[in-house]
């Protein structure tokens, strides 16, 4: 049976580089899901991806219960010491509720701890009349503890309130009181906020001075808990491997030195041992010809997180061909060509969602980052390409 979420693409977003921050942070680690034109609630009854009944795990499953997270309750229902919300699960709340709740001025604070990709960047002034140039100077990954609600966000003790709310582009915008940096909460267009469409929660910080400054993407999860765990000792998935480098110079009149590539493949996790499958890569993209070389090992996911062991891997990506041009989504045939490689400090990653919808990663270093996004096969469409099929047994 197909599931309410069987329109949901994981298409990469092909965007144009200038401004980068416009879509960097909603599409790129909003994950080609919901923030970039997908959509879905949590499920409920469904079938298990690979065969067997639908139901809750843990009790009388066969889940692994150090695979996925404790519950942590209804929305709000524990307090941490601080008096803050604890940070909600998968069956506490839906991403609209939690929305809503968030966003009501009258409502409680809730804590959160996110992880997120990093990009340092530069503005320069260019051209009659003068207009901003931006380049990104480094990358990076990095986990910040958050506080949301009453229409304000705090994160790392940066207090983000005056909030703006921008109903074109479904978002909501915070401004720190004392200098230029804000916070950009994507909370879906009108139409979109509902529990049918509204599945991701993504954010972005962006502190920014006269010269740069640094943004943060991120987003606000429901950790896959023990009462929503699939009770199927495997979940098939598929996705994106999604590599990201460059300065966005200019390297002529139309290009720019940034690439970002998207390989679809197909990995399982097993939910017994939280193992998730890796996969090599070694692919080029028929239509925009850029190539993209990695590895991702096997990890292993503990309370619905990566365990240390697969935090500290290292992941190192090589990226080819044409850059990124000003003149459309796709590579012209004079569009100049580039090549980037970047090693991540290590990596990140969590199974979020009713029923584990959704896997994501994320790595970054110096020199690049990296995100994966995955979506459990039964809510995909049928027509979805896999660029890379998992290996027969």
């Amino acid at each position: 049976m197909q599931h309410r979420l069987s329109h949901l693409r994981l298409a990469m977003a092909h965007r144009r580089c200038a401004p980068l921050f416009s879509w960097f942070p909603a599409c790129l680690f909003g994950l080609t899901l919901a923030a970039c034109g997908g959509g879905g609630g949590g499920g409920a009854d469904i079938s298990g991806a690979d065969g067997g009944a639908a139901g809750a795990g843990g009790a009388g499953g066969t889940t692994s219960a150090g695979t996925f997270i404790a519950a942590a309750g209804p929305l709000c229902a524990k307090r941490a010491a601080n008096n803050h919300c604890v940070q909600p699960t998968s069956s506490s709340t839906t991403p609209f509720a939690l929305m809503k709740a968030i966003t009501d001025p009258n409502g409680q604070v809730i804590d959160f701890d996110s992880m997120g990709s990093t990009m340092n960047y530069a503005v320069t002034f260019k051209g009659t009349p003068p207009g901003p140039e931006y380049t990104y100077t480094s990358y990076g990954m990095a986990r910040r503890n958050i506080q949301a609600g009453r229409n304000t966000f705090t994160v790392d003790d940066r207090y983000y309130g005056n909030a703006r709310a921008f109903p074109a582009a479904g978002e909501i915008k915070y401004r720190h009181a004392r200098d230029d940096a804000t916070v950009t909460f994507n909370v879906g267009r009108q139409k979109d906020q509902n529990d049918e469409n509204l599945s991701s929660l993504t954010l972005s910080e962006d502190q920014a001075s006269g010269g740069g400054g640094r943004a943060w993407s991120s987003a606000l999860r429901l950790l896959t808990d023990q009462t929503d765990a699939p009770p199927t000792p495997t979940i098939t998935y598929v996705g994106r491997v999604l590599p990201s480098a460059g300065s966005a110079a200019l390297l002529d009149e139309h290009t720019r030195d940034f690439l970002i590539t998207g390989v679809t493949y197909e990995a399982v996790l097993n939910t017994v041992t939280g193992t998730l499958t890796g996969v090599s890569i070694d692919y080029t993209e028929s239509k925009s010809q850029r190539h993209t070389r990695l590895e991702l090992p096997e990890l292993r996911f503990q309370n619905s997180q990566l365990d240390s062991a697969s935090r500290q891997q290292r992941i190192h990506a090589r990226m080819e061909g044409p850059g990124q041009d000003d003149r459309g989504d796709e590579p012209q045939p004079d569009t100049a060509r580039t090549r980037h490689e970047f090693t991540t400090d290590g990596l990140e990653g969590e199974i979020t969602g009713r029923q584990a919808e959704i896997i994501e990663l994320v790595g970054g270093g110096p020199k690049g980052i990296l995100h994966v996004a995955l979506v459990r096969k039964d809510l995909t469409e049928d027509d979805f390409v896999i660029d890379i099929p998992r290996p027969k047994p």
